[in-house]
This record gives C-alpha cells, sequence and structure tokens, in this order.
C-alpha cells in the first residue's frame, strides 16, 4: 500500500526500521514518529535531513515545470544566496520574507521590499518587485496572493514547490494556504518547534492547486546547528515579541548564549547610544563592559549555567566591521538581527563554530 503519513511526508509502512513505521497502516494516518510527536510532544532526534539530502533532490527537478517559493525569514537571507541564483530559472520564481512582521508594520513593507531587492542585486541576484512576497505567523499579508499563483501555476500545469530551511515556516505555510481553501484539518501538514519535522517530500493535491512541501535543512554556518531539540524549542517557540534594546554610554560587549560575543565602540565625541536585537525572546543576553572583558569570560559558565562550551572564546571565527550609518544591521544566522545605531563607530564578532554573520550593504531597518 503506498500511503503517505500526513505528518512528515515518508510512505508508511509495517517495517520497524524504516522512517515511516506506522502501528496500523489501515488504521492512522501518520506514521510513529509523527503520532507521538502530536499527542505526546516525543521527538526523535536521529531523523534528520542535511543539506545534501536537499541539494541531491534539487538536481532532480525540471525547473521549468515547477513555481518555486523559496522561504526565508530576517535572520537568514543573505545566506541562501547560491541556491536562490539556481532556483530563479524555475517556470516562477518567488521569494517569500516570512516572520516580517517582527520588523516591519504594513505600512513600511515597500520600503523592506526595495531594499530586499537592492541587497539581492548587489549580490547578482535581479528579482522584481513582484517576485518579493510577505508572510507571517501571526498576519496574512501576501497569503491570497500566494495562493493565487499556486492556483496559477496549476492552470498552466506547472507544480508549486515550497522550499527553505528548517523551521523557516514552509509547513506553517501550506497550512494557511489550506485552511483559506476549506480544505478539512486532517490534511493538514506535520508543524513544530523542532528541526525536520518534514522528512520526505509532501505532495497535497486538492481542488485547484498542486503543491510540494519538501524537508528544510540546517548548514552548519546556522546558530540551530546541531542544538539539542529542547533548545530550539525553547528558541523557536518563544518568538520575536518585541525588539530588545540597550542604551549604551560607553565601549560595551554583549554575551549572546553561547552563539555570539559582540564588541561595540562608540564614537569618541558620542556619549550615548544604542543597540537593538531582533530576536527570539527567549534568547539571553548578558551586557556588559568592555573593562570587564576578562572577569566576564572567566565566568560565562555561572552567566548561563546550563550550557557547558562557549568557544567563541577561543576559536579564530571573527569578524570586524568599521560602521557607517548605511550599513548598520548585522545579521547572525539563524539567530538574530542587530542594528547598531548612529555614534558606534566599530564593532568585533567573536562566533561559535561555523556561525556565519553578514553586516548588510543596504539595512532593511
Amino acid at each position: 500500500m503506498n500511503k503517505k503519513c500526513q505528518g512528515c511526508g515518508n510512505y508508511l509502512s509495517d517495517n520497524i526500521n524504516d522512517l515511516g513505521y506506522c502501528v496500523d497502516i489501515n488504521r492512522f494516518e501518520l506514521c510513529k514518529r509523527c503520532f507521538q510527536f502530536k499527542h505526546y510532544k516525543k521527538v526523535d532526534e536521529k531523523k534528520i535531513v542535511v543539506k545534501q539530502d536537499i541539494d541531491d533532490y534539487l538536481k532532480t527537478l525540471e525547473l521549468k515545470n515547477y513555481c518555486v517559493f523559496y522561504l526565508v525569514d530576517p535572520t537568514n537571507f543573505i545566506f541562501d544566496l547560491e541556491t536562490i541564483k539556481r532556483l530563479i530559472n524555475s517556470y516562477r520564481f518567488y521569494l517569500i520574507f516570512n516572520k516580517i512582521d517582527y520588523l516591519a508594520k504594513k505600512n513600511n513593507l515597500e520600503q523592506i521590499k526595495e531594499k530586499i531587492i537592492n541587497n539581492l542585486k548587489h549580490n547578482g541576484i535581479e528579482l522584481q518587485y513582484s517576485q518579493i512576497l510577505f508572510n507571517s505567523i501571526y498576519l496574512s499579508y501576501d497569503l491570497r496572493k500566494i495562493d493565487e499563483l499556486v492556483k496559477k501555476a496549476h492552470i498552466n500545469r506547472k507544480k508549486a514547490v515550497f522550499l527553505g530551511q528548517s523551521n523557516v515556516g514552509k509547513s506553517s505555510l501550506i497550512n494557511k494556504l489550506l485552511k483559506l481553501n476549506d480544505i478539512d484539518k486532517k490534511e493538514f501538514l506535520t508543524t513544530s518547534p523542532y528541526l525536520n519535522t518534514t522528512l520526505k517530500i509532501n505532495q497535497i493535491k486538492k481542488r485547484g492547486l498542486c503543491l510540494l512541501d519538501t524537508p528544510g535543512y540546517l548548514d552548519e554556518s546556522n546558530g540551530l546547528y546541531e542544538l539539542d531539540s529542547k533548545r530550539i524549542k525553547r528558541l523557536i517557540s518563544h518568538q520575536w515579541k518585541n525588539p530588545i534594546t540597550f542604551q549604551i554610554s560607553s565601549n560595551q560587549i554583549f554575551y549572546c548564549e553561547d552563539f555570539i560575543k559582540l564588541k561595540v565602540y562608540l564614537d569618541e565625541n558620542i556619549d550615548k547610544t544604542s543597540i537593538t536585537f531582533y530576536c527570539p525572546t527567549a534568547l539571553r543576553i548578558h551586557r556588559t563592559s568592555v573593562n570587564n572583558e576578562q572577569t566576564i569570560d572567566k565566568k560565562i559558565n555561572n552567566i548561563f549555567s546550563d550550557l557547558t562550551e562557549f568557544n567563541y572564546l577561543t576559536n579564530d571565527n571573527f569578524s570586524s566591521y568599521d560602521l557607517n550609518n548605511s550599513q548598520n544591521n548585522l545579521l547572525i544566522n539563524g539567530v538574530c538581527l542587530i542594528k547598531l545605531n548612529k555614534g558606534i563607530k566599530k564593532i568585533e564578532v567573536y562566533k561559535k563554530d561555523k556561525i556565519r554573520d553578514c553586516l548588510l550593504i543596504i539595512n532593511l531597518i
């Protein structure tokens, strides 16, 4: 029986060693893994999707037959450039900027869109205004427009495929589209704050639409890479409610758990400015004067007592930037966007493992 799990997309199987193992294929629509997560919140951390899996899948696609929706968020869009360059040659390509309500209100969206386009253009990617779409967990934004594009692709005998990193919101967006079309909740995809809820390709073919949900992945440059599921849940479940702003009047250091250590230097003639973190509410940030650096470095394990390793103190994953008013948005891949306000002349960023950062050429906010 070729029956797919409605949660992760694996074919249901009575073989306990298969990813899609199901206790009773005739009775249940979910594999054991998805059933246990949905009803008991149990997570199987052994089942993961790596970037190579997605790269291999993309190689099998005849892009001319697909309408591609690629999802990004404010912390990671600039780190997905190579994948975006590969996908823009599809039948139709759209970049969906998710979680946009954390950065801007509706009346600022056109300005944000222009800045996204200009950042991409600087990196060799030419997109039209109509190819940038906005989405949010809580608000609709371009939901109806996305729905129209999916249906238009279906009329032209093309499949709509949703791609993006893990936890960027692909399955949640698809569920919103299904709800918009009054499709039974039993058809909804399993969503969660954990990595790799979707493990295989999910095809959904219903009244006037055909779309594919694909597994997400994280590469080594993302801050969430290889975190345990409980910590990911803590960070992802508590989404960005309000940005966190620190008023500063001298050179400061900000420790963001074990992700980064950020040193901030002020202009000599500035006696007060601020720095704003757009990040999950649960992200813990410890702030101190640069004069206390050695003391805090030594007792950082006491400050974040549940964490054991702070390799940004000893490794060589380091960046330094001289700032100006047109360049003051720093992205830490998968972790946060940091706005460094007027009066900050220089920053130094010490990062965990292979986490990447980027000072945007054109500020988003």
